[in-house]
């Protein structure tokens, strides 16, 4: 009978303990969605896989060449959490990390603007 009592008790005091730890913590992080950071890896993964016709439905303007050429291919490593630097820029900013063909690992950041069609490419490549 004494054990009984004891893990009672002990249950008693666990759940007594964990409920002021629940109670007493900060209320719990709610991530909410990033839709410039989700544009941005979009917009890389298209450039992976050289798929310029979704790309280019992410960037604002027309793909130059050289950024064809120097995306193509390019193995998307980390995409990070977007960003604000009002008095820089309008936009949000993306930080990135990929891979070129020639091996050589960049850590940049995309400049996104969001409008009506949702968040494009500004900058940044």
């Amino acid at each position: 009978m004494k054990t009984i009592a004891r893990a009672k008790l002990l249950n008693t005091t666990l759940s007594a303990a964990l409920a002021v730890l629940y109670l007493g913590c900060a209320s719990p992080t709610v991530v909410q969605p990033d839709p410039a950071a989700a544009a941005a890896a979009e917009f890389l993964r298209a450039c992976s896989h050289e798929h310029w016709d979704k790309a280019g439905r992410l960037y604002l303007g027309t793909i130059p060449d050289g950024v064809r050429q120097r995306f193509g291919g390019v193995e998307l490593l980390d995409v990070g959490k977007s960003f604000e630097r009002p008095r820089q820029y309008s936009g949000r900013f993306v930080p990135y990390k990929v891979r070129f063909r020639t091996e050589t690992v960049v850590k940049r950041q995309l400049a996104m603007k969001g409008g009506p069609g949702g968040w494009r490419v500004d900058g940044g490549l």
